[in-house]
């Protein structure tokens, strides 16, 4: 069974608090990473599957595809994963990462420039976010040409902020599956894609599909020293719950609070991971890997 949304995680670090809308990625089950820019159907055994999703800057690349285990605890083996994760072992289990998947577009040397900084978004981001994932069922012939369509087109860097960033990304992605079931939200966020946004769309699908093998599952963040993410919101919602803002605009433009408030009330009340079941690696190993980890 594949599945065509998640995982979605919560923001992090500065740019996350002065946005704190998240970010969202594509996982299939079915499908593996051919290197970070191609894909591939997994084989017999494998272990299950690849997350995929655009980011701001590493170079001239629009996408890159991690292996799930990689994308989620950047390791392929659940013992491998620490009980309480710092910055420095954090930093170490991504450098064996890129030096192993992403080399010739970080070569050593250049993985703090600008140009590629957020390479080590694409691993180990439990470490950083709390996840969710929601989840609905895929074909193997639908995964067969999403593989075809992706490999087909030019990867080549496109983010922007209010019209292609990772939820855009996301939401084409869904939509290649099942046209039409994610759009934005034009009131409670302004036009923008949120993350939120998308993960709620995939709820409604699944409701109106009922079908399609639904659920949600929530990877939580691995204890450790790195800062605790924060909660996900969607347009109108950042601006009323983010203090920053809300205390400035209540001092300078009252008025802007209550059309937040009323835009909240209205579209933005839909509460991320309601109902989720926990998830853990063992969730993302391999048929293989399950049966010898239950013996």
């Amino acid at each position: 069974m594949g599945f065509a949304h998640g995982p979605g995680g919560e923001p992090f670090g500065n740019f996350g608090t002065m946005m704190p809308v998240g970010h969202t990625a594509i996982y299939l089950d079915r499908v593996c990473a051919d290197g970070p820019l191609k894909l591939r159907m997994c084989e017999a055994g494998e272990a299950q599957g690849v997350a995929i999703a655009r980011y701001h800057q590493i170079g001239d690349i629009d996408w890159v595809a991690s292996p799930i285990m990689q994308f989620l605890y950047a390791t392929d083996r659940p013992e491998d994963i620490p009980a309480y994760a710092t910055a420095d072992s954090v930093w170490e289990m991504r450098q064996r990462y890129r030096r192993r998947y992403m080399l010739a577009i970080v070569p050593d040397g250049t993985e703090k420039e600008k140009a590629t900084n957020e390479w080590w978004e694409t691993v180990g981001v439990a470490y950083n976010r709390k996840v969710w994932g929601y989840q609905i069922a895929t074909s193997r012939e639908q995964d067969e040409q999403f593989v075809a369509t992706m490999n087909s087109r030019p990867n080549k860097h496109l983010y922007h902020l209010k019209k292609t960033n990772c939820a855009d990304f996301a939401a084409e992605m869904v939509n290649l599956y099942f046209p039409g079931a994610v759009h934005n939200d034009r009131i409670g966020d302004f036009g923008l894609m949120t993350p939120k946004e998308v993960a709620r769309c995939v709820q409604a699908y699944a409701k109106e599909h009922p079908f399609s093998d639904y659920r949600v599952l929530e990877i939580p963040q691995v204890p450790g020293s790195l800062r605790r993410s924060r909660p996900v919101r969607g347009g109108a919602e950042a601006g009323l719950k983010t203090k920053r803002y809300l205390f400035t605009l209540a001092v300078i433009q009252p008025e802007v609070p209550i059309g937040l408030t009323v835009l909240y009330l209205w579209h933005g009340r839909w509460k991320i991971g309601e109902g989720a079941e926990l998830a853990g690696p063992e969730n993302f190993m391999s048929p293989v890997e399950q049966a010898v980890g239950t013996k």
